[in-house]
């Protein structure tokens, strides 16, 4: 993928108006998936005792998948250990979390 910066400036902005305006967020989040040529894109919120207050995908057909990670993955996923375990407010990428270690813990 090669964007310019204008377009990946654009894109994080969407994302932070959505944000801001909840009306926008959907919206944001497609045009984050079409900037990076993605199948799919979610946004997954998670509560530490584990309930799913939000959950968006830019793929209808995916909803039954959130579904069932919210009623059963959600207590197994390392992605979500590892997440739970950090300060609000840190950032990370995620490739430089999946490897074959971290990957061989989890049952997806």
């Amino acid at each position: 993928m090669n964007l310019s910066l204008e377009e990946w400036d654009r894109t994080i902005a969407g994302l932070y108006d959505g944000i801001l305006q909840p009306d926008l967020f959907f919206s944001a989040i497609a045009a984050a998936n079409k900037t990076l040529d993605a199948d799919f894109c979610h946004v997954l919120g998670v509560t530490p005792e584990g309930q799913v207050p939000l959950n968006i995908v830019t793929i209808p057909s995916y909803e039954v998948a959130t579904g069932v990670y919210a009623r059963h993955y959600v207590g197994i996923d390392p992605w979500r250990q590892f997440a739970d375990s950090q300060p609000v407010g840190k950032t990370y990428r995620s490739s430089s979390l999946f490897s074959p270690k971290f990957v061989d813990r989890n049952e997806f």
